[in-house]
């Protein structure tokens, strides 16, 4: 383990937690016992208060109940617990949590020490994965903290000039969307802990890029060979009007005879772009093209974007960043590129054969796409909206819900009836 202090009170060695830092840990400790990681539950056995060593019997007024893992390698953990209300029977009753190692007992007040103990016993590799997580979870304490105080100014702002208004009353629909998205975008993941991490985010990056701040930024182009061109549609079919012409993004306009312009989101053509054209030989083929194009703005996904003078356009590009998971990396796979498309189809045929569904289904447009050489980090997918349809309504992500809005009531109380659910 790493040097933990060893205490004998109760109130000795707890540190003086942020309020991310509590909320981040909070959500992680409840997610272990959740999960049940490493058989923390399943394989614990259950005890009262009274089962603690006596010289720690003042612990005992944090629960009734404890969970005793004695499992973890060289000694036991202690887990004061209370039952939990839903998706999971137990939740953490605060901290610290005990390790003990023979008559030696250590508070852990600090996430990255009960981290430790979860790791005890394991070999190198997978103990290496806890270690990982500690970085993910002081990194969503950061980013936490720096996208409440965007949210507290942004509130601040729209209480001063919107004063009784809410996102319902914007003049567009797409206006009304995108505020419903940033939102839900400051509303932490049900399930995963420290989904406010992005991981390869650093502040600029954070600030931006993300729809937390959603700041307007122009795309990069890259034009590549005819023969690595792969798109899902017939080519320049289904494209915005707005898509750029060879000349648009400084290149020469005869260059269109033999090359097509990819999208290239920001982020990667200022980091990994280089890296990625070199390892796939593709760097003495692919031109970058010297001016941005197409601004936009990102939405909830983060890495896909919505084209601000074409705003039914929404577009979804790779982007060398990670959330929900350090393996999650926001790519595109060509094989997924029709999906959306397949499913619209689908949905569509439904429609077409329930009477009762007839003129209550709006379906998005997707499909086009493509993808170069099959690379996942060279593709995109877009999606157009059916803007006509739209003039009237208030699209809400249903991961809004439940987000507190600028009127200090959550979006569900605040949209009431008027709003069409996505």
């Amino acid at each position: 383990m790493n040097a933990i202090a060893e205490t004998n009170r109760p109130e000795a060695g707890a540190p003086d937690l942020s309020e991310h830092e509590q909320h981040i840990c909070r959500r992680v400790l409840d997610t272990l016992l959740r999960e049940n990681v490493r058989g923390c539950v399943s394989q614990s056995a259950r005890l009262p208060s009274a089962a603690l060593p006596a010289r720690h019997a003042g612990h005992a007024m944090m629960t009734d109940t404890w969970l005793h893992v004695s499992h973890f390698g060289p000694g036991s953990l202690w887990i004061p617990v209370t039952p939990a209300g839903f998706m999971q029977d137990w939740k953490s009753a605060g901290l610290p949590w005990l390790w003990q190692e023979g008559s030696r007992m250590t508070e852990l007040h600090a996430l990255e020490q009960i981290l430790d103990c979860f790791a005890q016993g394991l070999a190198a590799e997978e103990a290496s994965l806890f270690e990982a997580f500690v970085g993910e979870c002081t990194l969503a304490v950061s980013h936490r903290a720096r996208c409440e105080s965007e949210r507290e100014r942004w509130f601040g702002d729209w209480r001063a000039s919107h004063a009784g208004a809410t996102g319902a009353d914007l003049p567009d629909w797409h206006a009304r969307l995108l505020h419903y998205d940033r939102l839900a975008a400051f509303l932490d993941h049900p399930f995963y802990p420290t989904a406010r991490a992005k991981l390869g985010f650093d502040d600029a990056a954070l600030a931006g890029y993300s729809p937390e701040f959603q700041v307007p930024f122009q795309l990069r182009w890259l034009a590549v060979p005819n023969v690595l061109h792969h798109p899902s549609a017939e080519r320049d079919r289904g494209l915005p009007a707005l898509w750029p012409q060879m000349e648009h993004v400084g290149l020469p306009a005869t260059l269109a005879a033999t090359h097509v312009l990819m999208p290239v989101h920001p982020f990667v053509w200022e980091n990994q772009l280089d890296t990625y054209l070199s390892e796939s030989g593709l760097r003495e083929q692919a031109i970058r093209a010297p001016r941005p194009y197409l601004s936009v703005a990102p939405t909830l996904s983060v890495r896909t974007v919505v084209l601000l003078d074409a705003p039914e356009w929404h577009l979804k590009l790779p982007l060398t960043m990670r959330t929900l998971g350090a393996k999650n990396i926001r790519t595109i796979k060509p094989s997924t590129i029709g999906d959306g498309h397949r499913i619209q189809t689908l949905l569509g045929q439904i429609v077409l054969r329930e009477p009762m569904l007839a003129g209550r289904v709006l379906l998005t447009d997707e499909e086009c796409g493509a993808h170069v050489d099959h690379r996942v980090f060279l593709g995109y997918i877009l999606r157009r909206y059916p803007s006509a349809a739209l003039e009237d309504s208030t699209l809400i992500p249903v991961a809004a819900l439940m987000a507190p809005t600028p009127g200090r009531k959550l979006v569900a109380e605040e949209a009431g009836g008027t709003a069409s659910w996505r």
